[in-house]
């Protein structure tokens, strides 16, 4: 019963949801998590566009942290929440930092949609 009150609220927020409005706090999520700084992406008006080039200078970010300050990489995956067995899976991947910017991406949305879920759920209770 609880999970089929999620989907309702999904489908709800699905309707009420501004694509922009998600992307900016995907954005500002993401600079919290990890240092990242795109607000300079944001003036971008293509989503799709938008999106491919947040992973893609993502995935640089990712590498560069990693290269030169290994303890720091291993925090920002450490508080995004990614599990080892994810990072496993994609290791031997040769394009590994844009892997990971896309689960990075995605855990965040993540987070996202739970704060909308969670907030939808207290306005519906006030």
């Amino acid at each position: 019963m609880n999970q089929l009150s999620n989907i309702e609220i999904l489908q709800k927020l699905s309707m009420k949801i501004d694509k922009q409005e998600i992307l900016k706090d995907l954005i500002k999520q993401l600079e919290k998590d990890t240092g990242f700084d795109n607000t300079s992406n944001l003036e971008i008006d293509d989503l799709n566009l938008l999106v491919e080039k947040l992973r893609t200078d993502l995935g640089c970010f990712l590498k560069k942290t990693a290269s030169q300050n290994h303890i720091k990489f291993m925090n920002i995956i450490y508080r995004v929440d990614i599990p080892q067995s994810k990072l496993e899976k994609i290791k031997t991947d040769e394009n590994y930092f844009e892997s990971l910017a896309e689960m990075v991406l995605n855990r965040i949305f993540q987070k996202i949609l739970t704060m909308l879920i969670y907030k939808s759920k207290d306005n519906k209770s006030t």
